[in-house]
């Protein structure tokens, strides 16, 4: 090391292996990171110093973070350079906004002309990043800030991130529940849905693209439906996160949509594809119904339910397992077993792994609005339905708008969503005047100018409004936040979750409840049902044990421990035969019976003392 230091040489490493030694480190780091640039190396190589270990990094390898930053130049090589000479300056200029608005080019390729460069964790202690481009415009004659690059705010997020609208005003929990949520959302997730078979495919029937929209939106189908939202408690069926829903807009197909699904059969070689016939077939379902099968399978467009026959094919037996001459079948067909109803959607014909015919039929099952069915808003809030109001009792503004949906104003304060007033907002301006906002995170909101236009469009400045209350005609007596916002469905169909049963089957190793909805299986209980059930278990025990049985109320002097007191609650009368006035008389919960045997020990002349202690919680070491 004192050789290194002495010679000022600095290590070179590459994915962590020592390479060797440079002595001039400086134009070492120029001339790789130059390299980079103009695409001599890959561009997202790290190019790192660290200046305290004197010592080189550079990473090539795969799974490391990087972000992408436009590059600043300076005029600080020119020959006659003077600090008040000094400028700075970015390549990045209008026409490749165009270019990139137009898809003739894309990021990758302004990093191969080095406008753009991708900078990783390792790399930003030998950067200085201006964090806004308005920032770099403050400072680019002045030599003090020599900046490096300029952040692009939006190349830190994701594309599914980017979907959230004005996520900077949001807290920054909300961010990460919209990422997830935006993945469950129903949509048309795939062009060619009506002619494949896929396990659980949500698809969304009416789907809008939002009046208030961001970059992400632009790259993606459509998958929200502008509702009409109001802010309202409105007989506190919506608490929390639940959601007040309009029951007309529901049946006018407000957030329909299909669930897709299919089970599939192989046909072995042995197995013939029919209508088994009873006379010369065992093993016949007595549950199913074989009526809807033509040709042995069920066609397109029939209603099935559970316990319909699908698919209907039988097995030859062999002479050794017939036990009547003329059953010379067995029945292997397979049957319908979802508790919900469905529509044959398409019967694929195909062939398995091993070359093997087999039959996929797909299932579409009609999903519309329910309680406890799951929406989100871009925001990041979450809610359930809590109540479907009927047309006439929903409130109605004075122009005759009801909203479709109520949220609580008081889940505002905890998620902290500003953005969703914002979009409120700047929806209504959208509907009034065909504009498409911007709503992107880290753009620039003018809110006097949003208020200037709500009102030039008559509403009031900040998006409230006066309604009447449908179930009394009575005009409510506060200013009601209601605009257009876009909300999200979510794939957590009530149909889904709710599931009760008794006795489920075992397995038959270990004799275990299997666990399994469509198989009538068991439910978990977990450590929180356990500790529920322990206590109900106690209380119900002490009810039925003691209450409901021979539960009495006895006394007892805490001076002497004895229970020859005499105590009348009524008259308010208390004293112990050996402490006389002095006593202090404890009244305690027992049974008749614990009391009838210590009469009796006292009748043989055996006496008893009762110690009486404050009931005291312990916490275990």
């Amino acid at each position: 090391m004192t050789v290194l230091i002495k010679h000022n040489l600095h290590k070179v490493f590459v994915n962590g292996d020592w390479l060797g030694c440079v002595q001039d480190f400086g134009s070492f780091l120029d001339r790789y990171r130059h390299k980079r640039r103009v695409g001599e190396i890959n561009m997202y190589t790290t190019v790192s110093h660290n200046i305290i270990a004197n010592e080189i990094h550079m990473w090539v390898d795969s799974g490391r973070l990087i972000r992408p930053l436009l590059v600043v130049s300076n005029n600080m090589k020119d020959k006659d350079y003077t600090h008040e000479k000094f400028r700075q300056w970015i390549n990045f200029k209008n026409d490749h906004v165009k270019q990139l608005r137009d898809g003739t080019i894309d990021i990758d390729d302004l990093a191969h002309e080095g406008i753009v460069e991708y900078i990783s964790p390792e790399e930003h202690e030998n950067t200085y990043i201006a964090f806004e481009h308005d920032r770099f415009k403050q400072h680019l004659k002045d030599p003090l800030h020599r900046y490096t690059h300029v952040d692009i705010p939006q190349g830190n997020m994701g594309l599914v991130a980017l979907t959230s609208v004005f996520a900077n005003h949001n807290q920054a929990a909300r961010l990460v529940f919209q990422t997830n949520q935006v993945k469950q959302t129903n949509s048309w997730a795939l062009k060619n849905w009506a002619f494949t078979a896929h396990k659980d495919l949500y698809h969304q029937v009416y789907n809008e693209d939002p009046l208030v929209s961001t970059f992400a939106y632009r790259h993606i189908p459509p998958m929200c439906t502008n509702a009409i939202v109001a802010i309202s408690i409105y007989g506190g069926f919506n608490q929390e996160d639940s959601l007040i829903v309009n029951r007309s807009s529901v049946d006018r197909g407000l957030f329909d949509a299909a669930h897709l699904t299919y089970d599939k059969c192989d046909i072995e070689q042995n197995e013939i594809v029919c209508r088994p016939d009873p006379s010369n077939t065992s093993d016949i379902k007595s549950y199913s119904n074989y009526e809807k099968l033509v040709n042995g399978i069920i066609p397109e467009g029939a209603y099935v339910q559970e316990g319909d026959c699908l698919v209907g094919k039988v097995a030859k037996m062999q002479k050794g397992d017939m036990k009547d001459p003329n059953i010379v079948y067995t029945d292997r067909s397979m049957v319908y077993r979802h508790k919900e109803p469905a529509y044959i959607w398409k019967v694929i014909h195909t062939q398995n792994h091993d070359d093997r015919e087999m039959v996929k039929i797909v299932f579409q099952t009609f999903r519309s609005v329910k309680l406890g069915c799951k929406f989100s808003n871009r925001s990041g809030q979450k809610g359930a339905t809590g109540f479907l109001y009927d047309d006439t009792d929903m409130p109605t503004t004075a122009t005759g708008i009801k909203p479709d949906l109520i949220f609580n104003p008081l889940s505002l304060i905890t998620r902290m969503t500003t953005g969703v007033i914002f979009e409120g907002m700047l929806a209504k301006i959208a509907a009034h005047t065909g504009t498409c906002p911007e709503a992107t995170m880290f753009k620039k909101l003018d809110t006097d100018n949003i208020a200037s236009t709500l009102k030039a469009c008559g509403f009031n400045h900040n998006g409230t409004e006066r309604l009447y209350n449908g179930m009394t005609g009575q005009y409510m007596d506060a200013e009601i936040f209601i605009a257009p916002i876009a909300y999200q469905r979510l794939q957590k169909d009530t149909c889904d979750t709710v599931y009760a049963n008794s006795i489920s089957p075992t397995d038959a190793l270990t004799k275990q409840p299997l666990h399994g909805k469509r198989i009538l299986g068991a439910l978990k209980a977990g450590s929180m049902e356990t500790a529920c059930l322990s206590v109900a278990s106690i209380n119900f025990l002490q009810e039925k044990t003691h209450e409901h049985s021979d539960g009495i109320n006895a006394y007892v002097c805490e001076k002497c421990n004895s229970r020859a007191v005499i105590a009348n609650e009524e008259k308010n009368l208390w004293k112990c035969n050996n402490c006389g006035d002095l006593a202090s008389i404890t009244k305690f919960s027992t049974s008749h019976s614990s009391q009838l045997f210590l009469n009796e020990m006292a009748g043989m002349s055996v006496g008893s003392k009762i110690h009486m202690k404050k009931a005291t919680f312990e916490v275990p070491e």
